[in-house]
Parts: structure tokens; sequence; C-alpha cells
């Protein structure tokens, strides 16, 4: 099937130091607003997943970036925890860092957000998966195959992934450069910190503010933290 340019949005994105504006296409395929890859996931269009992808830019003022000092480059909400995917002893703008190993497995992650994403879902529950500039999914998590590959997966390896309730109210967002894992909503933090226990050691922010440990170097990204938001502010 060939794509057909739906519509466009335009604004502005920051490589670094600087601004571009950028446009981003609504294609779809001709009227059809989603395509189903297997039970579990659906493929949406963009026109479907564009609520979704401005809740993202407007709540969490998603601001994507190489650079370590505009990290992590969205308000992370309150609550919610940040784990450290890294081993954690380089510098964060180097580029040792962006070539080094991670301190966690993709498996043991995807194992532990299944287990989380079906406590806080429930049985009939459905979530957003976004991938950045990349193809969009709703996803049903008790539906999925434990073991199996996700076409979008939590670990965020080169590039930004996102988990979204479809309330908006719990969810997760790996960061590729920082190499982190954010997890909000009062539901979805609890359940990730007990499936998690053992793998996930590394709390590099709670609620949105460095922990006590890591301080506000740029080696935890702190010079860019901005103020978490509030569950009052995410359900507007």
């Amino acid at each position: 099937m060939s794509d057909t340019v739906r519509g466009q949005r335009t604004g502005t994105g920051q490589t670094g130091d600087r601004t571009r504006s950028f446009r981003v296409f609504f294609c779809a395929w001709p009227n059809l607003e989603v395509v189903t890859v297997n039970a579990a996931w659906e493929a949406v269009s963009r026109v479907v997943d564009e609520p979704a992808w401005y809740w993202v830019y407007d709540k969490l003022a998603f601001w994507p970036s190489t650079y370590a000092h505009a990290w992590p480059g969205f308000r992370e909400p309150a609550p919610s925890r940040t784990w450290d995917l890294s081993p954690g002893d380089t510098d964060r703008g180097s580029a040792e860092f962006r070539l080094g190993p991670y301190a966690v497995e993709e498996h043991q992650v995807a194992a532990i957000a299944l287990a989380a994403f079906r406590e806080a879902c429930g049985p009939d529950g459905r979530m957003w998966a976004l991938h950045w500039q990349h193809q969009s999914f709703r996803i049903r998590p008790h539906l999925m195959t434990e073991g199996a590959r996700w076409p979008v997966p939590v670990f965020p390896r080169a590039d930004y992934h996102l988990f979204l309730a479809e309330d908006f109210s719990f969810g997760t967002l790996g960061h590729p450069w920082e190499r982190t894992l954010c997890v909000f909503g009062e539901k979805l933090v609890p359940a990730f910190e007990r499936f998690g226990e053992g793998v996930l050691t590394n709390v590099l922010r709670r609620d949105g503010k460095p922990t006590e440990t890591t301080g506000a170097s740029p080696r935890a990204g702190g010079s860019a933290t901005r103020a978490p938001a509030e569950p009052s502010e995410l359900a507007r």
C-alpha cells in the first residue's frame, strides 16, 4: 500500500544549542487508521497517535537533544523514578559514555515492564507505545507473550521510546543518550520498584530531582532538570 499525506505539523526542535525548524508529516494508509500486527500490538497512523504526541510535547515539555547539558529533556512527573541503565562510571558528556556498555540487559527490562504494565493496566487495559519519528502502536499488555520481541522496546537503545496509559496517568520515558528509564504514575512506579528489585538498582532522580548520591553534576544530568509535573497538571 502507498502512503498518503494526511497533514503536517510545524514547530521547533533542538540539536545542541541550535534551534531548527522541522515538519512532521502525518502519513497513513488510505482509509485505514489501525493496522493489526498481532493481537497485542496495533500499528496506528500518525493521525491516530497525534493526541498522544501533543500530550508529550505539551505536558512533558519534550525537548530531544544529544547534549548532556540539555538532559533529561522533559519534565519528569511526580511521582516518578528515573533509573540509570549505564554502569555509571563514565562522564555522560563523553563519547565513551555513548559507546559504552549497559548495566542491565534489554530482556531484563522488558520482563520487568511487562509485569508492571499488566498490573497497572488491568486485564482489559491498553497503552500507547510511541517511537519518536517512527511507527506508533496501541498495545494490550495482557495479550503480550513473555519473551517475545517488542516492535517498540521499553529499553531506549538508540532512540526515544515512550509507553503511556491511555489516560496518560502513568508511563515510561526511555532516554537513549542519557541512558535512563523514567517511570511515572502512582500505579506504575511501585510496580516497577517491586518487579525490578535487584535489577534496576541505581536511581538517578526521584520525582524529577537528583538523588543525594548523584547531586547535580553533568554526569547525573542535573543541570537541566526541570520542575516535575504534578499529577493534576498531567490530567488536564
